[in-house]
């Protein structure tokens, strides 16, 4: 479930789940009802999930399980923990190291030395401004990080509130479940 849920937007995390879950179902059938800047709800199956950081969980008031490491993993450059809810449980804790190839690190420095700003897009909960930073250093024009979060990626009938985000939709669901 959790890799069709991620597969619906892509990205490294769900190539390595779609990999290692050989019965990964049709994007098609996952339905997104929120798709935000640290995390995703949606529904597969019958059943809810919310994936992300422990403050997007929280968020909806789930309870998320913490230990030492993950804050000594939150707090080292590249790491990061995912958080997986099912039906509004955790089900799932990913530990996540995150690198960058050194050409792209200095691609990033030498665009930035010219002032000219990269733009990097993503749908990953976990990748924010201060991930980015920790990955290739401080750079006099930043890389701008873009959340997808494309109509495309919600299915048909579902509700989103005056913003068009699915917030108020996808808070009714987990409340549900």
């Amino acid at each position: 479930g959790t890799a069709t849920i991620l597969g619906k937007l892509g990205g490294t995390i769900a190539n390595a789940l779609s990999d290692a879950t050989p019965d990964v179902a049709a994007v098609e059938e996952a339905e997104l009802l929120e798709v935000a800047e640290n995390g995703i709800v949606g529904s597969f199956a019958g059943r809810g999930y919310a994936i992300g950081t422990d403050e997007f969980l929280t968020g909806y008031g789930l309870s998320v399980s913490r230990y030492f490491d993950d804050n000594f993993l939150n707090s080292t450059p590249g790491g990061a923990v995912l958080h997986i809810a099912v039906d509004g449980k955790e089900a799932l804790k990913l530990y996540l190291s995150y690198r960058v190839s050194e050409g792209f690190a200095e691609m990033a420095r030498e665009l930035s030395e010219r002032n000219v700003r990269m733009i990097f897009r993503c749908s990953d909960p976990c990748v924010n401004d201060t991930l980015i930073t920790a990955l290739v250093g401080e750079l006099s024009s930043p890389i701008t990080l873009l959340k997808t979060q494309s109509e495309d990626a919600y299915g048909e009938g579902s509700e989103k509130n005056e913003d068009g985000d699915g917030k108020e939709s996808a808070e009714n669901y987990l409340k549900i479940i």
